[in-house]
């Protein structure tokens, strides 16, 4: 089993990947140009953990046909409508994400845009 975490920021520490080491087989790629034709474990990869933004918020299943063994995608964002979920419940796939990971986040959001429109300023 291996675990291919897809994120181009970098934005796991050294010390989260030792961990996941610890478990299971964890690799880090962060060029969005990679050659995934060329990875040689790809039979191996169970758990895909990425960032939204490694796909330009758009994950298909063209992409996903490179792991025959894929069981679970994980994601950083609260907001999942860029991944072909049709395709992931043919497979059984099992799509996720981090639980309150934007909570404070979208709660922030939420004040600024309702004193937004109390005062009548335009959001944009």
């Amino acid at each position: 089993m291996c675990i291919l975490v897809l994120d181009e920021f970098y934005s796991l520490r050294k010390s989260k990947i030792d961990s996941l080491n610890k478990y299971e087989k964890t690799q880090v790629i962060a060029d969005k140009n990679y050659n995934f034709q060329a990875l040689s474990h790809k039979n191996e990869v169970e758990i895909l953990a990425l960032k939204s933004t490694f796909f330009n918020w758009c994950l298909a299943g063209v992409f996903l046909d490179q792991f025959p063994n894929l069981k679970a995608i994980c994601l950083d964002s609260g907001w999942c409508e860029f991944i072909d979920f049709e395709y992931c419940r043919r497979r059984n796939i099992f799509v996720t994400n981090v639980p309150g990971f934007s909570s404070v986040a979208s709660a922030e959001w939420c004040i600024m845009a309702s004193i937004i429109l109390a005062r009548k300023i335009p959001l944009f």
